[in-house]
Order: C-alpha cells, then structure tokens, then sequence
C-alpha cells in the first residue's frame, strides 16, 4: 500500500490556488522542449519558480483544503462505483458534486478528480 501522488494538472492547479510545499517532489517543467513533465527529487531552489510544481500527496491537499479553504472533500461509494462530493465548512453547503456519469472504479481516481474540481471552486480574489 502506498500512498497517491496527486497528478501534474492537480499540481499546477494547487499552486495558481496557493498551494505550495518546499519539500520534494516535485513536478518540473525542463528547458528543453522536446521533453515532457518530469517528476523530480530535486529542491526546488535549483529552478526558476515558474517551471517547479509542489507533488504531494492527495490525502496532504486534502488537508489543505479541508485546513485553509474550508471545503471538504469526501469519497463514497455505491454500486455502481467511487464518487466525489465538495461540502463547504462554514455553510455546511454542498458546493459541487459528481456527475453520475462520472463514477470511478477506484478510490484514488474519485479522490483526484475531487481535488481538482474543489480547486476550481477557490476564489483567489
């Protein structure tokens, strides 16, 4: 059993949200073109800000969310799979939810596709 790293595009989200951790890994964008998003042990101090994304794991922005932009993210299942469901602390609100189509065959998936929307629903104004 391992812990899940939350995904480049989860990442990249978090940090224009304000989400940003010092330690390793980390997601880095390199200079040259021709290669991809590469996943990195290095400190972040040896790349410009701009090309370095913090790659935590999913339950750490969890709690992040939960911890400073009170919104809650569950998981449940039921028959036809995992699902996700973004509740707001301080209305005790839902604030958006799965599509039915959307179930997942796995707790990791609904899990990173939650976190994803839940970070859109942050305002940064």
């Amino acid at each position: 059993m391992k812990e899940e790293l939350i995904s480049f595009d989860t990442a990249k989200l978090a940090k224009e949200k304000g989400f940003e951790q010092e330690y390793y890994p980390m997601y880095l964008i390199p200079k040259t073109k021709y290669k991809g998003i590469e996943l990195t042990m290095y400190n972040k101090q040896h790349y410009s800000e701009d090309r370095t994304f913090s790659c935590c794991t999913q339950s750490l922005l969890q709690r992040w969310l939960r911890e400073v932009s009170k919104y809650i993210l569950l998981i449940s299942i039921n028959d036809s799979g995992y699902y996700w469901e973004t509740f707001d602390i301080n209305n005790n609100l839902i604030l958006d939810y799965y599509n039915l189509s959307d179930e997942f065959d796995t707790y990791e998936e609904a899990l990173e596709e939650g976190l994803l929307q839940s970070l859109k629903l942050i305002n940064n104004g």
